[in-house]
């Protein structure tokens, strides 16, 4: 009972004390308290709490100046009885970060700032293997050890192969951002107690640095880490989130797609995207497709998001036209379409939309968003709306990687002209993208 009112104690100098500074007899009450925690702590586990005890002295020394110096002294305290009491809810965050410490595969997926358009799927597996599966329908096999690395596009069902310099940078940077996985401290900063997801129960821990929070959510049932949450912080600059979510990982477990060999229904970019002759089958010969790099403005847009086959689109665009009358708000542009998975997948996911003036505001299923200024690529074919898609945008995307960039979001066409006026009619490619390293 003496050890846990030493340690309401605590909690009541925090809550009572309001000056501007530590008054001397409080501090060395803490001191007192502390010192008393470190012998009991160094009689059940000898040596485990040398650097907590140092962190605790550095921050009585350098907060003098506040109440925050308590409450953060107060925080080491609790962090290590929670870390340090054998069978509590620390041991729980350590054989979660134990099991990512020595994982030799780890599959994850990463959303950034709840936007599914920059979601990748990410698979690395020890000695050298890498996958990235983009939501914008890339996907990028990269094995340092063969030294080979297969880039694949869904949309346009065709590959390109890299080279050997180029499947290593891809996994070292892997295994940089591996690392930090297995970096982890044994031993996390906070615990943020338990919550329901899903029908699991799960218990989170905080781990802190320089560059911001990360909340790691590990499954009570198994252990298992489940997700995690990285609140980015910068100074100066935006707040990011991100959100690392369906974790696999196990010392060597076999995963598909691991292979460096393309679908059979693919082909190979440099065969399709630049034909002199008729195409396959007697399709009419593509025009020179040639990207242009350029930076679009800061916009605002309406959107609709859809589900399900493509030949919804007029339908759609009609929907989009409707609430913007019922608004009174003229759009400022063409409607477009952004697609965050092929057409052939089996469940299609798009939207359609029109940019609109600032400061328009929308209720469900509509939605407004802000689109911040973003380096793209465009390219315009003239012609009948639609046509063949496929080799279009395996063209257009040959274009873009010939010139030394890289996809870095969903692909988005709009629709100039009107409909039925075949000739006059025209499409624009356009794709977010970044200077390729």
């Amino acid at each position: 009972m003496k050890h846990e009112e030493n340690d309401l104690g605590i909690d009541r100098m925090i809550e009572q004390s309001t000056t501007s500074e530590v008054p001397p007899d409080v501090e060395a009450s803490l001191r007192t308290q502390l010192a008393d925690f470190r012998t009991r702590i160094e009689q059940s586990r000898p040596g485990r709490i040398e650097s907590i005890v140092a962190g605790i002295r550095q921050s009585l020394g350098q907060y003098r100046n506040g109440i925050i110096g308590l409450a953060g002294a107060a925080a080491v305290v609790a962090v290590a009885v929670l870390f340090l009491n054998p069978g509590g809810s620390g041991e729980v965050y350590a054989a979660a970060a134990h099991r990512l410490q020595q994982a030799r595969t780890l599959s994850y997926s990463i959303v950034l700032n709840s936007n599914p358009y920059v979601a990748v799927d990410f698979t690395h597996q020890a000695p050298g293997f890498q996958r990235l599966k983009c939501s914008w329908g890339m996907e990028i096999r990269a094995d340092a050890v063969a030294g080979k690395t297969l880039i694949l596009f869904h949309y346009s069902k065709q590959y390109i192969f890299g080279t050997e310099a180029e499947a290593k940078q891809l996994v070292r940077s892997a295994d940089e951002a591996f690392e930090q996985f297995r970096s982890l401290p044994e031993r996390a900063d906070e615990e943020l107690g338990e919550k329901s997801e899903d029908g699991k129960t799960f218990v989170g821990f905080r781990v802190r640095d320089n560059d911001g929070i990360t909340d790691i959510w590990v499954d009570r049932a198994s252990g298992q880490p489940d997700h995690v949450d990285i609140t980015i912080l910068a100074s100066g600059k935006q707040v990011h989130q991100m959100k690392i979510d369906n974790i696999r990982l196990g010392e060597q477990v076999e995963i598909d797609g691991m292979d460096l060999e393309p679908p059979t229904d693919y082909n190979l970019v440099s065969e399709t995207a630049d034909q002199s002759g008729p195409a396959r089958g007697g399709e009419q010969q593509l025009p020179p497709i040639v990207a242009r790099i350029r930076t679009d403005p800061e916009k605002t847009v309406i959107v609709l998001g859809m589900s399900g086959p493509h030949e919804q689109h007029l339908e759609a665009i009609a929907r989009v036209e409707a609430e913007l009358k019922r608004l009174g708000v003229k759009p400022l542009g063409e409607p477009f379409g952004q697609y965050y998975n092929a057409a052939s997948d089996p469940l299609p996911i798009w939207e359609v939309g029109f940019p609109v003036p600032a400061g328009v505001t929308a209720q469900a299923p509509f939605e407004v968003r802000h689109i911040p200024e973003t380096l793209v690529a465009e390219a315009d074919i003239v012609g009948p709306w639609g046509g063949d898609s496929s080799r279009r945008w395996g063209a257009f995307l040959r274009s873009v990687l010939e010139q030394g960039y890289a996809p870095a979001g969903p692909a988005q066409e709009s629709w100039l002209g009107a409909e039925g006026t075949g000739a006059e009619q025209r499409t624009q490619m356009k794709v977010a993208v970044t200077k390729a390293q």
